[in-house]
């Protein structure tokens, strides 16, 4: 099979992790290449991106199914730094999902304690 072996989808192998790469085509516009990743960071990214009002355009594409990295694409106004941009959502992204962790452990306990009380036999 052309599939990669599995250690590979998380050994480095002497790769940066992550890329930065301003584009001289377009103003404040970045390229990220984040290595040993998929849609699940990319689109989360993204998408946290597209909050922010600073952000003109921010999209990503997967070079090859089996290369596991990505590159994220973002353009930015004036008053912001594309670098800046990431740094704002990523921290906005980890906030929401320390939130919905905390939101999911409380009802998974809820759910177990409920579920405790139906097996009970009150004969």
């Amino acid at each position: 099979m052309n599939q990669p072996e599995r250690y590979e989808l998380i050994e480095l192998m002497g790769l940066p992790k992550v890329t930065y790469e301003l584009d001289t085509k377009s103003p404040n516009t970045a390229n990220i290449t984040i290595e040993k990743e998929d849609h699940t960071l990319a689109n989360m990214l993204r998408t946290q991106l597209l909050y922010d009002e600073r952000v003109v355009f921010a999209g990503y594409r997967v070079p090859h199914p089996l290369n596991h990295n990505f590159i994220l694409r973002v353009q930015t106004t004036e008053e912001c730094s594309p670098k800046q941009a990431i740094i704002d959502a990523s921290k906005s992204l980890i906030t929401v999902l320390e939130q919905l962790k905390v939101n999911f452990t409380r009802e998974w306990e809820l759910k177990k304690i409920s579920d405790e009380g139906v097996e009970m036999d009150f004969s």
